[in-house]
């Protein structure tokens, strides 16, 4: 009888003790921490050449870049500018020889999303009409035959996957040396397709000659641009 009671005891006592004992702490389940915002990095070797803003029919702005690092343009759409005034006589004959010659050449493109890309040129101009110095010359389209001499003729305009032909415009050059060309430009037209809405895009440039094939005479400090 007592050997009953005490294993009766036992076992109420036990399933108390079970009973009560405190569950163990969940471990802490640790926050996800926010995501970090991308940012947009940027090379130390290269330098900002375009600032470009289109107006109409939307609001975008682009800043382009320049790579300071290499001799010959790097990427599909690098912001550049080129011209046979940079060039020594030897390489000015060869691009006479090969139809090249071409006095100012500018390119602002970014391939960041959306993009963008503004090329104007002066294919037939020579050096009385586009000399090495400042001045202000007009923006022309699409033309019918050769492109006139003195005028600046501009490419597809492209921002993001649209697209726009340019009618009108102005580019102004406040320096063109032997280091680079820097100036402004404005443009008027209409989007690519039937009934395309009317753009507008201007923008500022500043684009070191590059040196290096075909512009052996280009006298750009390297050493400030890499800055």
């Amino acid at each position: 009888m007592h050997t009953l009671l005490r294993a009766s005891l036992v076992i109420v006592v036990a399933s108390t003790f079970f009973a009560c004992k405190p569950k163990p702490e969940s471990e802490p389940v640790a926050e996800a921490e926010p995501e970090a915002e991308e940012e947009t990095v940027v090379a130390d070797t290269m330098i900002e050449a375009c600032q470009v803003t289109m107006t109409e029919p939307e609001s975008q702005r682009w800043t382009t870049y320049w790579d300071a690092s290499a001799t010959l343009p790097a990427g599909p759409s690098p912001s550049s500018a080129s011209s046979y005034h940079w060039a020594n006589p030897d390489e000015k004959a060869l691009l006479v020889k090969r139809n090249a010659a071409v006095p100012l050449a500018i390119l602002c493109a970014s391939n960041d999303s959306p993009g963008v890309y503004v090329s104007l040129a002066a294919f037939t101009s020579g050096d009385a009409t586009i000399p090495l110095a400042s001045g202000e010359y007009e923006i022309v389209g699409r033309v019918e035959g050769e492109l006139p001499p003195g005028l600046f003729q501009a490419a597809t305009i492209m921002a993001g996957p649209r697209r726009f032909e340019a009618k009108s415009g102005t580019l102004d050059i406040d320096n063109f040396d032997m280091s680079g060309v820097r100036g402004s430009f404005r443009i008027q037209g209409t989007e690519a397709g039937e009934d395309g809405a009317d753009f507008t895009v201007e923008g500022s440039f500043d684009i070191p000659c590059r040196g290096g094939d075909m512009e052996n005479l280009c006298e750009a400090d390297k050493t400030v641009a890499s800055e």
